[in-house]
């Protein structure tokens, strides 16, 4: 109905209303006027009333609308918000599970890296043990026998430290080739059967593992050793050099050296170590006894580091005289453990252990600040001036350890420099005759004199021996020994004289023990004799007396008590490989045997 006919229609409704009303004013006699009048005022109320009905309607639904616009603002919001929530859920979830891939690629990584060498693309040391775990699953059920092969490389650390680390990992790389076709060609090193796993592994800095499988006797894993060392006996082309590496093989085999990964591996290791102690290039079968030696290895290293941190180590002088006068020219200082459990432990029986394990650098600044503490001591004592002698170890030269303490030793002692001597070997200048010459100039810019020890033993040679900053060659003993009895050991002895004359060194002959030894050397006008003949290594206070006397002859120290020298048989030091070899050596005093005891 339109908005026109509504008010049509109600206009027609309010004029019958009024003629309903004027009718009914007519029949009751009242005045049209009045009535017309209640009429409006009738509808008038009627009216408000429908306003007032109107408004309320209209305020509810305002209400209602209001409540309306709230209901949505809130759900818009509880919309908004949990949205927001799901997108926070869905960005932590895709960040964990990126987390989690990561650590899984990360693990994958560190899996690959623990497997696998990334030097030499060999297997590590972790796989390998999981290759010989599998291998010997299965020779126990085929009922077959295997070998594991521990290969080192012969003075890595010498062609590392001489041309660098890079020239190093080179001459690694090369060698991880070399064995991996040594494996892969030679019939020896066959099997019948696809293997489950690599045959070669680096296990360490310079050190492999061969694992055999269907291995036969001793004799053709002789054979495969043999071979292995011909193919290393060839040169290695690194930077420009043809460098020269040989290897030492340790050889353990199941059943009899072991039944576990662990144990082959461990033994083959030990086995390598003999080869090595044996004058390397060369191989070695694992013996009961290995671990025998390996423990009593084990018990002197824990020993020598307690030692250190107890101080337990003692110096011994043994005087050096002039061989006419017998005036005492010198001391040599000669290092002992005095250990609690042992009694005074000679230095070949620790020493080269010390050099293994690093401990030689702290033992030997010990020494070297300990003789000139001592050497200060007795010039306070206003005695007569000498000059003592250290021995120093190639192993000490690494890392400048000498230089720091012969620096060090002067200068908390005060000693005049050239009252210190140091005593080396051949062997130091074989090693990086380059770096050895230029510390030992460096010490001798101090002041420091050098001699050459054990001369004629080594590798001698008048080229060397001319570049080198030597003060004085000590004549080794076993050319002393047989002096007055064996012509050629004479001539010798003349040759190092001679030679040392026309360089303008002294000679110190050592191990000097009869009076027919002395008379030779003193006709040959050696410059100093060391030996029992004189006097044994003796304590510093003992040596003080002596420097007290000022001089020496046969037999004058008798009546000070000194030590007997040691007959060869009495003196008992087990050597690594389990003989019972007597060692005798003049520098030493009575020394206690060192046996399997804790130390």
């Amino acid at each position: 109905m339109t908005g026109s006919a509504t008010r049509t229609r109600s206009r027609a409704t309010v004029a019958a209303v009024f003629a309903c009303a004027s009718g009914a004013a007519h029949a009751a006699g009242v005045d049209a006027g009045s009535a017309t009048i209640a009429v409006l005022a009738l509808l008038l109320a009627v009216v408000l009333t429908m306003l007032h009905r109107a408004r309320l309607r209209a305020s509810d639904l305002g209400a209602q609308a209001s409540e309306m616009q709230d209901l949505l603002t809130r759900a818009r919001s509880e919309h908004d918000e949990a949205a927001a929530e799901y997108e926070a859920e869905r960005s932590d979830l895709a960040a964990r599970l990126e987390q989690a891939a990561q650590r899984e690629a990360a693990h994958q990584v560190a899996l690959r890296a623990a497997q696998n060498d990334t030097l030499t693309k060999l297997p590590t040391r972790i796989r390998m043990l999981e290759d010989i775990t599998r291998e010997l699953a299965s020779a126990r059920r085929r009922q077959t026998r295997m070998a594991v092969l521990f290969v080192d490389l012969d003075d890595f650390k010498r062609i590392n430290d001489t041309l660098g680390h890079a020239a190093g990992d080179e001459l690694v790389r090369q060698a991880g080739e070399r064995l991996t076709a040594c494996v892969r060609s030679d019939d020896a090193l066959s099997y019948a059967h696809e293997p489950a796993g690599q045959d070669v592994a680096r296990v360490g800095g310079d050190e492999f593992v061969l694992l055999l499988r269907d291995t036969g006797e001793s004799a053709g894993l002789s054979s495969v050793a043999t071979r292995l060392l011909e193919a290393f006996r060839k040169p290695f082309a690194i930077g420009g050099f043809k460098v020269q590496s040989s290897i030492s093989i340790g050889i353990a085999c199941f059943p009899r050296d072991g039944d576990s990964a662990e144990t082959l591996l461990n033994h083959a290791d030990m086995a390598m170590y003999r080869a090595k102690e044996a004058g390397k290039d060369g191989f070695e079968f694992f013996s009961p006894a290995m671990t025998a030696a390996a423990t009593r290895r084990m018990l002197v290293e824990n020993g020598l580091r307690k030692a250190v941190e107890r101080g337990e180590f003692v110096l011994h002088y043994q005087p050096k005289v002039a061989p006419r006068s017998h005036r005492v020219l010198g001391a040599e200082a000669l290092l002992r453990w005095n250990s609690p459990e042992h009694g005074l432990v000679s230095p070949e029986t620790f020493i080269g252990i010390a050099e293994d394990t690093g401990l030689i650098a702290p033992i030997g600044e010990w020494a070297m600040v300990e003789a000139c503490r001592q050497m200060r001591s007795w010039l306070d004592m206003r005695l007569h001036p000498m000059q003592v002698a250290v021995n120093v170890s190639s192993a000490q030269f690494r890392d400048d350890n000498v230089l720091t303490a012969v620096v060090r030793a002067i200068k908390e002692s005060g000693l005049p420099p050239h009252l210190l001597q140091l005593e080396v070997t051949e062997n130091l200048f074989m090693k990086n005759m380059a770096t050895a010459r230029n510390s030992l100039s460096y010490v001798r810019g101090l002041g420091v004199t050098v001699a050459l020890d054990d001369f004629g033993t080594g590798f001698s040679s008048l080229g060397y021996l001319r570049q080198l900053p030597i003060d004085a060659l000590k004549i080794d003993r076993s050319f002393v020994h047989h002096l007055g009895t064996k012509a050629e050991d004479r001539e010798i002895v003349v040759a190092i004289l001679t030679l040392a004359r026309a360089l303008g060194m002294k000679t110190i002959a050592e191990g000097v023990s009869t009076i027919a030894q002395h008379d030779v050397l003193s006709q040959m006008a050696c410059d100093e004799m060391q030996g029992y003949l004189f006097a044994p290594p003796v304590d510093a206070t003992t040596m003080t007396q002596i420097l007290r006397i000022g001089s020496i002859t046969p037999g004058s120290l008798d009546n000070l008590a000194l030590p007997k020298p040691t007959r060869p048989g009495e003196l008992y030091i087990p050597n690594e490989s389990g003989r019972d070899d007597a060692q005798f050596d003049s520098k030493s005093t009575m020394v206690a045997p060192l046996g399997m005891s804790t130390i």
